[in-house]
């Protein structure tokens, strides 16, 4: 049977099915009887609470080619499992995810930090999957839901600057509030640095947070003390683009 909004598995001469296609499935029309699925492509199952009951609290999930669903209906709501074709229970990486870093040209620095709260630069969108969710200035928008998040973003120090405490945090602009606190972090211009030898460290935030409608967010950075030229990130000088602040969000609920 070809993906559609609406999936009519009452067509279906057996209880297994393959569904071809990529188009997104928002709806299953099914009767009798359980129906084994099986996805022939990768494509989106979004989640409605009567029509696509996903086993998924409410998110909507990305299936690939090989992945099987049990679908069930009670006469009123179809329920749908989704199984990993590797057996594996869903995971973040299968739902909706929006994916954000700050990419620079080979051999370009981080920056200058400053004492106290900096904003991350965040100038490229890596991958976005979930409706209503963008990038701009610096800051991701998302729209209401639960969502969980990986963001890391480096601080450095060369053997001539003074050393600094950091943490990031995800902060909500909208309304002016953390959301999750990072770890805390360090780098130092220990005596053991040669002069051209750069001390780099990581704060990384890691949670889940739930919005109740849609709200601006940025990686906002404290250092204890400002960092000249490469505070924000060394430049490793290799091919390819330089990554320093990053962010993962997975729309989970």
């Amino acid at each position: 049977i070809a993906s559609a909004s609406t999936v009519n598995l009452n067509t279906a001469t057996g209880n297994r099915v393959h569904i071809t296609g990529t188009t997104t499935i928002t709806g299953w029309t099914l009767t009798r009887g359980p129906r084994t699925v099986i996805f022939d492509g990768a494509l989106q199952l979004t989640y409605n609470a009567t029509t696509n009951r996903l086993n998924s609290n409410g998110a909507n999930v990305t299936v690939e080619a090989g992945d099987m669903a049990y679908i069930e209906s009670d006469g009123t709501t179809v329920y749908v499992n989704v199984v990993k074709k590797n057996g594996a229970a869903l995971t973040s990486a299968d739902f909706p995810c929006l994916h954000v870093r700050d990419e620079k040209s080979a051999g370009t620095e981080g920056g200058a930090s400053s004492s106290g709260a900096n904003e991350r630069v965040l100038n490229t969108v890596v991958t976005n999957t979930i409706s209503g969710a963008s990038l701009a200035s610096n800051r991701v928008t998302l729209p209401a839901g639960t969502y969980r998040v990986e963001a890391r973003a480096p601080a450095s120090c060369n053997a001539t600057a003074v050393g600094a405490r950091h943490k990031l945090i995800l902060y909500n602009v909208t309304d002016a509030a953390n959301v999750i606190v990072g770890s805390a972090s360090g780098v130092d211009n220990s005596a053991n640095l040669a002069a051209n030898v750069v001390n780099m460290t990581d704060s990384v935030v890691r949670g889940q947070f739930t919005l109740a409608a849609t709200k601006t967010l940025s990686l906002s950075h404290y250092f204890s003390s400002g960092l000249a030229a490469v505070g924000l990130g060394k430049a490793t000088g290799s091919s390819g683009v330089e990554v320093y602040a990053e962010a993962q969000f997975w729309k989970v609920g």
